[in-house]
């Protein structure tokens, strides 16, 4: 199955613990070998392959061991700088900003808010 972004979660869990599967049996390594390489308990292995969610961490561990870990990149990438940002020198962004305008921009005193 394609991942296109709509499916629900529980069928991306299940896609994603297919495709871990499928990697470590084409690489000819069992379960218990993998989670002893990756440092995760063969529980976690076993209902990770079988599409139950667990800590993100586990899957970066198993990810790495299979040669996956590169193609995290792909899923979360860089963000790319803005042009108009980078030709009028503005510092970059460090938090998000409420679209709700108070008072317009303009000072008010405490209590006439």
């Amino acid at each position: 199955m394609k991942i296109i972004g709509n499916e629900s979660e529980i069928l991306i869990l299940k896609e994603i613990g297919q495709r871990i599967k499928q990697q470590r049996i084409a690489m000819n390594v069992t379960q218990a070998e993998l989670s002893e390489r990756c440092g995760v308990s063969l529980s976690t292995e076993m209902r990770i392959e079988n599409g139950v969610d667990s800590k993100f961490s586990n899957y970066i561990k198993i990810l790495s061991v299979l040669n996956f870990s590169g193609n995290l990149d792909i899923l979360i990438p860089e963000s790319q700088p803005n042009l108009k940002d980078f030709f009028e020198e503005k510092p970059a962004r460090q938090r998000a900003k409420s679209g709700k305008a108070k008072n317009n921009g303009s000072w008010v005193w405490g209590e006439d808010k």
